[in-house]
């Protein structure tokens, strides 16, 4: 069985962080100046997004593997 590594927190935080840049630009640049890169950068919001909850998704499913190894093990030693 592979051990579930840590994932770092920064993984977690980057989609936010770069929506909030986004979101920034387009607030405070004045005459649509970051309407281009808004509109154009927003799917990488997405993206962030996904890969950070992909990257969750199989730790979970690594983790569960070890408990059912692990309940498994334990029935095996009671019996």
């Amino acid at each position: 069985m592979k051990n579930p590594t840590n994932i770092p927190k920064t993984l977690i935080w980057l989609p936010a962080a770069f929506c909030a840049v986004l979101s920034l630009m387009k607030m405070f640049f004045p005459n649509g100046a970051g309407d281009p890169a808004f509109y154009s950068f927003l799917p990488m919001c997405f993206f962030f997004v996904a890969a950070a909850h992909h990257a969750l998704w199989k730790r979970i499913q690594l983790l569960e593997a070890a408990l059912d190894e692990n309940v498994a093990e334990s029935e095996e030693a009671e019996i």
